[in-house]
């Protein structure tokens, strides 16, 4: 099958395409190089450096690779910052999809959104299913819901497979094929509790003065491994020709909610000591707590996020962390 991808030299777009790539299909990768890194994307895939929001770079991509299936992971995703800059979220999330989409014309081309969690906004301690009211509280939360209607739109005017995969809070990596999350700065929890441990040092948590067991926010990690092997079934179901039409929103987390300092506590296992924590006030636009039901993800994808336990999600991304700090310290 030919792939494109955007956004596949990022955290969740490399390890798609790595599995694509194994599972033997073409894949061609466009990214801007902006926050991803050229050399996380897997050799058997073609690069193309250019900007999603680029309509003619978009046209001329699409003309010559002619996909048979669209993976979009190309975009922003920090909360905090989209706060800050929400004209910039907008303009990457929402215009950069309704860019991809015009190059794709009316062609049926099956198409699978990267979205997000933040769509719901905050659950109030309970799970969460594709037919709850969505409720955003953050600009970026905002943004996915508008290029999710974007790509509903654009499925149902053409024909076209479509799915909006909501992802709750990515993790873990693969450091055999050294592929794991790196981004400058990281806003990410576990990756930045990793770094303090390896450093030595304290670890700031936003906020233990929420409605959770402990007071601090509650997540639902899955891995990043697990989130490839669903994107790769997406693209069997459009092959197939399923869901014609529309598109279809699905949630795809480990259904179980973890603490902020429960992550913590996975983390301090791995290092074999204990790590101060301070706390900060919250950040805005943060949801007290978020994890999924994920029983469509299950029925539809035969998703069983096998490798999401908080103990698998922390130990590959602390295998990876690792290995990279010690060959930052090995001699020249």
């Amino acid at each position: 099958m030919r792939i494109l991808v955007t956004g596949g030299a990022g955290y969740i777009g490399s390890h798609f395409v790595h599995a694509a790539a194994t599972a033997g299909h073409a894949v061609t990768v466009v990214d801007s190089l902006t926050r991803g890194f050229a050399d996380a994307v897997d050799p058997r895939a073609d690069l193309v450096v250019a900007d999603v929001r680029d309509r003619d770079a978009m046209r001329q991509l699409v003309a010559r690779v002619e996909p048979e299936a669209v993976v979009h992971f190309a975009g922003l995703a920090y909360v905090a910052e989209s706060v800050a800059q929400p004209a910039l979220y907008h303009d990457v999330n929402v215009e950069g999809t309704r860019s991809l989409l015009a190059a794709l014309a009316g062609a049926s081309t099956t198409v699978i959104f990267s979205s997000s969690c933040t769509v719901y906004g905050d659950a109030q301690g309970r799970a969460v299913n594709e037919g709850v009211p969505l409720g955003p509280t953050s600009p970026y939360g905002h943004s996915k819901l508008a290029a999710e209607r974007i790509v509903d739109a654009h499925c149902a005017a053409t024909g076209a497979v479509g799915f909006a995969f909501r992802y709750f809070n990515a993790g873990g990596a693969m450091p055999e094929a050294g592929l794991g999350e790196r981004h400058d700065p990281e806003p990410h929890l576990i990756p930045n509790v990793i770094a303090a441990a390896l450093e030595g040092r304290g670890v700031d948590l936003f906020g233990n003065d929420y409605a959770t067991p402990d007071g601090t926010c509650v997540r639902d990690y899955v891995h990043v491994l697990d989130l490839a092997a669903a994107h790769l079934r997406g693209c069997e179901l459009g092959r197939a020709g399923e869901t014609r039409g529309g598109m279809i929103a699905v949630n795809l987390g480990s259904g179980t909610g973890h603490s902020n300092l429960a992550v913590v506590r996975a983390v301090e296992a791995k290092a074999g000591r204990p790590l101060a924590v301070r706390y900060l006030p919250r950040r805005p636009g943060d949801a007290g707590a978020l994890f999924a039901d994920n029983t469509r993800a299950r029925q539809l994808l035969g998703f069983d996020a096998g490798r999401s336990k908080i103990e698998a999600v922390v130990g590959s991304a602390w295998d990876w962390h690792a290995g990279r700090a010690a060959q930052r310290k090995m001699p020249a």
